[in-house]
């Protein structure tokens, strides 16, 4: 899968998660409100309250996450890697473009010698 498909599928990908992230609101009070999404687990910390309204849960959860500042270091850490990837890949990319150019050149080089003596 060339690299151009695959930003275009994470484009999709992340459109698709603005849309669901636009039917969740945050209020006071550790309030948050859903209207029309379906979800397979909601987890909440203590003193939390969640108001459903047109949408399918599977579980709701509500408990103290204690490690969720280590998941969400975890999280960036993983994000991190990810774009350094990606800043490889692109790099590859940028590469292996530069050596097709230099081919492109010789080939046309050896076109125009063919030419030249036929």
């Amino acid at each position: 899968m060339d690299l151009e498909k695959k930003i275009i599928e994470l484009e999709a990908k992340i459109k698709l998660l603005e849309d669901k992230l636009n039917n969740i609101t945050f209020g006071d009070n550790n309030t948050i409100t859903f209207s029309s999404s379906s979800f397979g687990t909601v987890a909440f910390g203590d003193n939390s309250e969640a108001n459903f309204h047109n949408c399918a849960a599977d579980s709701v959860i509500n408990g103290n996450f204690e490690n969720t500042e280590d998941i969400l270091d975890e999280i960036e850490s993983l994000l991190d890697d990810a774009e350094d990837r990606l800043d490889d890949i692109e790099n590859r990319i940028d590469d292996t473009e530069d050596r097709l150019d230099v081919i492109v050149e010789r080939i046309e080089d050896l076109e125009n010698y063919i030419d030249d003596n036929e």
